[in-house]
């Protein structure tokens, strides 16, 4: 099934090696449950989706891509996988899903529409999914001179202080977040984020506290251009997340 959103072309857009993908797949298939309904956003060829669904982790996925053809052609025949053709920043969702998978996207969201835009997409697909996201972003200890690293560089000194301030963005949301592995790719080891989330009749206590804590930390960004690495609940796990990347 083929469902068309607002596109926009992604002039980073290329291959992503098939084995690193697999590894991937394999990485997130052992972290969640059997039958789940799954989005994959930014699901390029597919490689994910196919893993999830023939292992029987995935009952069904929705992809999100921003162009139909790059994903593979008997998959999109496949009954079980629905994709929406479009920029995830403009889709408007109108279901829940058991798990997200939000791979290599945020930063591209970063770079073409900013910050703001950015964190409420990562607000959105978390609010719609019931038990875990997965999640992966270009950093900017990365080698090479993307557009995206210096948007990045724009609010955040360092890797640190982007996923600190990400994992902020969706805190009354968050229960737990772990590192399910670290994958090469830019000639450096990128993070792979799960992220557990809180059961949706658990979350509406702690929202309007966690948006008061955002706003502030949102604030020193914009008027700083940094976060201040002191807030940090979660540093061992940040500097763990990051070390040899």
């Amino acid at each position: 099934m083929n469902t068309q959103a607002t596109t926009s072309s992604d002039s980073t857009e290329h291959a992503r090696p098939r084995d690193r993908s697999l590894r991937l797949a394999r990485s997130i298939g052992d972290n969640i449950e059997t039958q789940s309904t799954v989005i994959d956003v930014g699901c390029n060829k597919g490689i994910t989706s196919q893993y999830l669904l023939e292992t029987g982790k995935a009952s069904h996925v929705t992809g999100v891509e921003l162009h139909a053809e790059t994903v593979d052609a008997a998959l999109r025949e496949d009954a079980r996988f629905e994709l929406i053709e479009g920029n995830v920043a403009e889709l408007e969702l109108d279901r829940e899903y058991d798990v997200c998978v939000y791979g290599a996207v945020h930063h591209h969201i970063l770079n073409f529409y900013g910050l703001t835009a950015a964190i409420e997409t990562l607000q959105k697909l978390a609010t719609h999914t019931n038990r875990t996201l997965f999640f992966e972003t270009g950093q900017i200890a990365e080698g090479g001179r993307w557009g995206w690293q210096r948007a990045m560089r724009r609010y955040f000194r360092t890797d640190e202080e982007h996923f600190f301030y990400l994992l902020r963005s969706i805190e009354h949301l968050v229960e737990d977040f772990s590192v399910i592995g670290k994958f090469w790719i830019h000639a450096a080891r990128r993070s792979y984020l799960r992220i557990d989330l809180k059961k949706p009749d658990e979350r509406g206590d702690a929202a309007v506290a966690a948006l008061v804590r955002f706003l502030q930390v949102y604030a020193q960004v914009t008027t700083t251009c940094r976060v201040n690495p002191e807030l940090a609940d979660h540093r061992e796990i940040l500097d763990e997340m990051l070390d040899g990347a």
